[in-house]
């Protein structure tokens, strides 16, 4: 990696070092720049590292598939600003979700009868109703006060007894003594694993254009992570077909934020119509990319002998809370909570400008999980290529969470810069869509000769499953050459709205409530700073 810190090589290999292919960095060039995340947790110098085993990965395959090989450019500030991608994604110049609203105290960390810490979230209707059912309140006094007259342990114990993700704030310390926390700390960090052999050999060939082009990825995935790990993938060539459950929950900001360049269908996988569907799809599929409960694959019949009876070239990769097999596998939890338990929000919360803890102000977990899942994936495509087979990759937020607390330097080692217009003119891109311009981020790694694109623009899967099927030329291919996305001019000309210069996402940070950087600590930041509303 030329031009490159200790941490960024130290991420890169962390990901790299037990994959099936050799990435070393060589072909990285890492382009400097000022962190806006302030903390002593360098988020910026992680996710550099980790996107450019990515975009290793990537060219790696590439290669395999007879394209040239490539240079691939990461800038350290925008792999810090694509951490937080949701809060900087506007329609028609309006801003889509994470910086004009506050959500309910429902989210928040708040102080035990024994005085430690205990965070929670409910993201979802659900989640939120089981949360203030339980704790018998509803307002942030309620929950304050009824979280103050139990004890840490007890309310961790009986969240995850009902399903619900809560956890303590521990320091790093506390969590590699815990049994989850050990076994994150010896799990893979991205497992990667040849499950059979049997079966005819699909071989992808040679690629035309783009690295993946030809790749058929079903999306079983919500939230954060698991969808965008399947935008990462659809960037770089694949054909994604994103399958969401009837009924099932949509945040929609988050949702426009990680879908871009896929098929969108909304199905009732459990039915017969539905399951003999989905069971079509995966027969000519090369991925199928689940962040499902755990256990909900094999409630369906599709665990992975059967998977395999299905497609024997199959790669399945899971992503879950915590590691398969551990004492968590099967709870519930979020970004938030793997920041919580893991020691990120005790170390984050070192020389604060608050009292209490708080989350450090980027999705450290969602993202920068969903592209070391994105790596495994290509690794086991390449692998595969080769050897053939059913693989299995495998990842998850606490594994990413258990890692990323160790990437530490003192918080004023270095110069802050809040995001800005500046940033957007730089990197913003527009979409021209059905539903009017779209303006995001350019992805994080810029390949040389393979620029990182999305044919098909975001939207809401409202549709049926009419037309749903694997396609001969998939959207683009008459015009391999072209880009449907460029360079900002609602940025350029002035008119982007909603948009506040700050430090990122002060997500649920300061005792219970609200989100954003309208959060009370942030606001106090941003009056010292002399931060103003453009």
């Amino acid at each position: 990696m030329k031009n490159s810190n200790q941490l960024q090589q130290r991420a890169l290999k962390a990901v790299t070092a037990q994959l099936p292919i050799d990435i070393d960095g060589s072909n990285v060039i890492v382009e400097d720049g000022l962190s806006y995340t302030r903390s002593p947790i360098k988020a910026h110098d992680y996710a550099t590292g980790l996107f450019s085993a990515f975009g290793g990965a990537v060219e790696y395959l590439g290669r395999m598939r007879g394209l040239p090989a490539q240079t691939l450019t990461v800038n350290r500030r925008l792999s810090g600003l694509s951490l937080n991608s949701l809060q900087l994604t506007f329609s028609n110049g309006r801003a889509l979700g994470f910086d004009d609203y506050t959500t309910g105290p429902d989210n928040g960390i708040y102080r035990t009868r024994d005085n430690r810490f205990f965070g929670m979230i409910g993201l979802h209707p659900k989640l939120r109703d089981g949360i203030t059912e339980y704790l018998g309140a509803t307002s942030r006094e309620g929950l304050r006060r009824a979280i103050s007259q139990r004890d840490a342990q007890d309310l961790e114990d009986s969240f995850a007894q009902r399903r619900l993700p809560g956890g303590i704030v521990r320091t790093p310390q506390e969590w590699l003594d815990h049994p989850q926390g050990r076994a994150c700390a010896e799990h893979p960090m991205v497992l990667v694993d040849q499950l059979s052999k049997g079966g005819s050999h699909r071989r992808l060939g040679n690629a035309t254009v783009r690295p993946l082009e030809g790749v058929r990825v079903v999306e079983l995935a919500n939230v954060v992570a698991g969808p965008t790990t399947g935008r990462a993938l659809a960037e770089q060539g694949a054909e994604v077909i994103k399958l969401a459950c009837v009924g099932g929950p949509v945040t929609i900001g988050i949702w426009l934020d990680a879908n871009w360049g896929k098929r969108q269908f909304r199905m009732n996988i459990k039915g017969p119509a539905g399951q003999a569907k989905l069971r079509e799809l995966l027969a000519g599929a090369d991925v199928l990319l689940n962040s499902m409960s755990p256990g909900r694959l094999t409630e369906l019949g599709l665990g992975p002998e059967a998977l395999q009876q299905i497609n024997p070239n199959l790669i399945l990769a899971d992503f879950s809370f915590a590691p398969k097999n551990s004492p968590w596998f099967d709870r519930k939890g979020f970004e938030q909570i793997a920041q919580s338990v893991s020691g990120i929000v005790s170390v984050n919360s070192q020389d604060r400008y608050v009292d209490d803890p708080t989350h450090i102000s980027v999705l450290i977990n969602d993202f920068c999980s969903a592209y070391n899942l994105a790596t495994g994936i290509v690794s086991a495509l390449a692998a595969r290529e080769e050897q053939g087979g059913f693989w299995y990759v495998e990842h998850s937020l606490l594994r990413n969470a258990t890692e990323a607390v160790r990437y530490v330097r003192p918080m004023n080692d270095e110069r802050y810069a809040p995001v800005s217009i500046a940033d957007l003119r730089r990197w913003a891109i527009d979409q021209d869509t059905p539903n009017g311009v779209f303006t995001r981020l350019t992805p994080p790694v810029t390949f040389s000769h393979t620029p990182s694109k999305a044919w098909r623009p975001t939207g809401l899967p409202f549709g049926g499953v009419e037309g749903l099927s694997w396609q001969d030329k998939p959207i683009g291919s008459d015009d391999p050459l072209a880009t449907p996305h460029y360079p900002s001019r609602i940025v350029a000309e002035g008119r982007l709205h909603d948009f506040v210069e700050c430090y990122g996402i002060e997500d649920r940070g300061d005792g219970g409530g609200d989100v954003s950087f309208f959060s009370p600590g942030l606001a106090v930041l941003s009056r010292n700073q002399g931060l103003e509303a453009i």
